[in-house]
C-alpha cells in the first residue's frame, strides 16, 4: 500500500496521520503546537510527530496545511491565526 502524510498545523494543537493511496486513514497522532516557544520549536515538534506516525512505513510525501498566511515566493509561513 502507498502511504502519505497529512500535517494540520494548528495554533493550539498540530495533527499528523497516513493517510493511503485509496483515502483510507492510518494512524493519527495529536500534540501541542509550542507557537509560543519559537518557529524552530513549532517545525521540530512537527517533525516528531511525522516521524512517529511513519514509524517503519515507507511515504511518497507530506502535505502540510495551516490556517496561517504562507509567503508564496518562499513556501514560509509568515504569520498565523
Amino acid at each position: 500500500m502507498t502511504w502519505a502524510v497529512g500535517v494540520d498545523v494548528g495554533g493550539t494543537k498540530s495533527a499528523a496521520a497516513l493517510v493511503s493511496s485509496d483515502g483510507s486513514i492510518g494512524p493519527v497522532l495529536v500534540a501541542p503546537t509550542p507557537a509560543l516557544d519559537s518557529p524552530a520549536a513549532v517545525l521540530d515538534g512537527v517533525a516528531s510527530l511525522v516521524a512517529r506516525v511513519v514509524g517503519d512505513e515507507a511515504v511518497v510525501g507530506v502535505g502540510i496545511g495551516t490556517a496561517g498566511v504562507v509567503g508564496p515566493g518562499t513556501g514560509t509561513m509568515v504569520s498565523s491565526t
